[in-house]
């Protein structure tokens, strides 16, 4: 509950602050401003919308039954009497006979608090009784629960003036109106003698509109659409003027204490408010003036430097035609002003005085200030249900979180989240035992020993939840669940848990544990630096790049043609496919790299390799690249044969069936000026030579810079008269007579 009391004789008696201020009256300041009267309610779904709480009947969008905002009673008439509306603490099917636990209740704690969400309210309507008529609530129960609801309004808000809405007829065309409305009657009565009796006003809605016409919009048919809402709004105005007898009033002077500040607000009405000219005038006891305020605009008063204890007198004015002449006067003694509660520190019986400070929760809680600033009773009420829970710090000498974090033997007791826990140990043994209660931001001797095995060597918890945030955040930064988290998932992971100790590091340091371990088998890693290799002497950090990887295969060394580290580089395909395995990558280069003609060093280039030498061109064919691999490893380097930077096949393939044919064929010339068939036989010379043979001579293809068929043909008609149109003949005739002729053939 937001206020318990707020009535200033009642709440301030208690309090003793800061002594008797003795400022002369030179040196006092007063600020002002402009207020509107502020009006809430306290309903049922009749006044319930979307927004304000959570069981709500109207609203724009997603509520029961579509209407504007703007066309709530409670909206029209607020901006037909030129208030402020400050807050519909109003929900479906609430009831006045239900007990403050029950989240329906007129009296629920959360409601009462949110009545002043936009401002401390000037009027309060309380609109209610009909759910408790649909409830059969008998009159004396509900004049009972009535009465003491507008005490409590009374007390939480000083100088509230309060206007009590008796609920409309049920509708007639209800099975059971007429025993309702006998109900509704009762009612009736009750409210209209509580509000003669605490000098509220009293609105009659019983018939105000018709439950028929009225509601015509609404599915049930019982709540009032636009029409309905206007007429509530209406039969609200036309009370208050009634009760009133005058168009123009003061209606309230109400003392208010802000956190800073001491307030008062002259709270007046008029159907031109912005007209009112207001004054104002505060003097002692002892007669002494301390504030006299001449006419102006403003009704709201910070007083400073005033005696907290002392007894004064307001007295205000108001002038709506700027005549200088008072329209009404108002006279209130105010007594005890102070500019800072101090708060209680008990709820329920117990002190929580060593962890809990009322000024120190609420200045370091941006979120709770405004809401609590001034309400003690409230901001305690809050630290003991929800503040302890969600660690908040109330106290400059104690903070849970680093209590938490000192004290190992509480966290093994209390667990992680039991954050209440450590509150109530401080305060009944931690305080006495003097224990250090802030100051700590880092977990004080952590887990890591898991069923007696200590992992201290691999994990650290302070290092594992900076460098994996995911995990802090999972679990909140509990050691236990964090422990258990490196134990079953961190490690098989591959998480950086301590800065002595990298996995990857590890294993790219030491090859007989690739040996042993595999590559995917991480946690075999961690166990073995923890139960060995730091004694060993072995380094856990600091190596980017695999040491001796992998490359013999049955006692054969590869590392002529294969280098693993220009693999990788070179083959990022393959680096992803074994996300860096220098044995699967080996086995991979081994099983495909050799066929796909991949390069793994820069010592060889198969494709090199293949141009410069014709004589392995002639044993392992065109295609066949494994084996020039294995030739280079077996002989080849040892012959001190070059396997790099030739680009172009060397001694190329120019003789058919033991006959010479370069006269009329170039390899590089062929290949250079046909694309097509380097292409299409990937520059195998043997190949390439053989489609001259077969298919380019009949084409007519020109395979060397010395012989072109149109030529030789054009030049020498007696070959034309004998060949006709059998290219290939011209070629055989000028390798086998043709060029040692003379004949001119270019």
């Amino acid at each position: 509950m937001k206020r318990v009391k707020k009535g200033f004789v009642a709440i301030l008696m208690v309090v003793l602050l800061f002594g008797v201020f003795t400022i002369s009256s030179e040196a006092r300041t007063i600020k002002s401003y402009a207020q509107r009267s502020i009006f809430s309610v306290l309903g049922d779904s009749i006044s319930s919308y979307k927004g304000y709480e959570d069981t709500v009947y109207y609203g724009s969008s997603g509520a029961t039954y579509n209407i504007n905002k703007n066309n709530m009673w409670w909206s029209i008439y607020t901006s037909d009497n030129n208030e402020t509306m400050g807050w519909s603490a109003s929900v479906g099917s609430a009831q006045v006979a239900l007990s403050s636990d029950n989240s329906l209740s007129f009296f629920y704690p959360s409601r009462l608090s949110h009545l002043d969400n936009n401002g401390s309210p000037d009027y309060i309507a309380v609109f209610g009784g009909t759910n408790d008529a649909n409830a059969d609530i008998s009159s004396s129960s509900f004049y009972s629960s009535y009465n003491q609801l507008i005490y409590k309004l009374h007390s939480m808000f000083d100088g509230i003036k309060l206007i009590l809405m008796a609920p409309n007829y049920f509708p007639t065309w209800s099975d059971y109106a007429t025993t309702k409305n006998s109900r509704i009657d009762s009612y009736d009565n009750s409210i209209r003698n509580i509000a003669n009796t605490y000098g509220d006003y009293y609105v009659d809605l019983r018939g105000a509109y018709n439950n028929t016409s009225d509601c015509n919009t609404t599915s049930d048919r019982y709540h009032p659409s636009e029409t309905g809402m206007r007429k509530i709004a209406d039969a609200v105005t036309a009370a208050l003027t009634t009760k009133r007898g005058k168009s123009t009033g003061i209606e309230s002077i109400r003392a208010d204490l802000d956190y800073d500040h001491y307030i008062i607000k002259v709270n007046a009405y008029d159907p031109n408010y912005d007209n009112l000219n207001f004054k104002f005038k505060l003097t002692s006891s002892s007669g002494e003036v301390i504030y006299d305020m001449g006419w102006q605009k403003n009704n709201c008063f910070y007083l400073d430097e005033v005696d907290p204890k002392a007894t004064y007198t307001a007295v205000a004015e108001i002038d709506n035609n700027n005549d200088g002449a008072a329209e009404d006067t108002m006279t209130r003694n105010i007594s005890n002003l102070v500019k800072k509660r101090t708060g209680g520190t008990v709820y329920n019986g117990v002190d929580y005085s060593k962890v809990y400070d009322f000024n120190y929760y609420v200045e370091n809680s941006a979120d709770l200030y405004n809401v609590f600033r001034n309400d003690p009773s409230g901001a305690l009420e809050h630290f003991v249900k929800n503040g302890m829970s969600e660690a908040r710090q109330a106290k400059s000498t104690f903070s849970v979180i680093s209590y938490r974090n000192q004290w190992s033997d509480l966290r093994r007791a209390f667990g992680w989240n039991n954050l209440v826990a450590y509150y109530k140990h401080y305060m009944d043994c931690g305080y006495k035992e003097g224990r250090q209660a802030t100051g700590c931001t880092t977990l004080q001797d952590p887990i890591n020993n898991f069923f007696g095995y200590d992992c201290s060597a691999i994990y650290d918890y302070q290092y594992y939840i900076e460098h994996n945030p995911d995990v802090k955040n999972a679990f909140n930064a509990d050691e236990q669940q964090v422990f258990l988290h490196f134990i079953s998932s961190g490690m098989s992971e591959g998480r950086r848990s301590c800065a002595n100790f990298d996995v990857y590091s590890y294993r790219n340091q030491y090859s007989d544990l690739r040996q042993i371990f595999g590559w995917n088998n991480l946690v075999s890693y961690y166990a073995h630096y923890n139960d060995c290799g730091r004694r060993e002497g072995r380094v856990g950090t600091g190596c980017t790049t695999v040491q001796n990887p992998v490359h013999s295969f049955w006692g054969t060394d590869f590392s002529p043609v294969y280098n693993y580290q220009y693999y990788i580089e070179h083959n990022p395909d393959v680096y992803r496919a074994f996300n860096g395995d220098d044995s699967a990558i080996f086995g991979h280069f081994l099983s495909c790299g050799v066929n796909e003609g991949r390069r793994a060093s820069e010592r060889f280039d198969v494709v090199s390799y293949r141009n410069q030498w014709s004589d392995l061109r002639q044993v392992f064919g065109w295609n066949n690249l494994a084996q020039y691999y294995f030739h280079y490893v077996n002989a080849g380097a040892r012959e001190g044969r070059p396997a790099t930077g030739c680009s172009k096949v060397q001694n190329p393939t120019h003789t058919f069936l033991g006959i010479d044919i370069s006269d009329v064929y170039d390899y590089q010339y062929y290949i250079e000026h046909n694309p097509d068939v380097k292409n299409a036989f990937d520059g195998d010379d043997t190949a390439i030579m053989i489609h001259f043979v077969a298919a380019g001579t009949a084409e007519g293809r020109q395979a060397s810079k010395d012989f072109n068929v149109w030529t030789y043909a054009s030049n020498n008609p007696d070959l034309v008269k004998a060949f006709g149109l059998d290219l290939a003949k011209y070629y055989n005739h000028y390798i086998s007579c043709g060029k040692r002729e003379g004949r001119v053939a270019v």
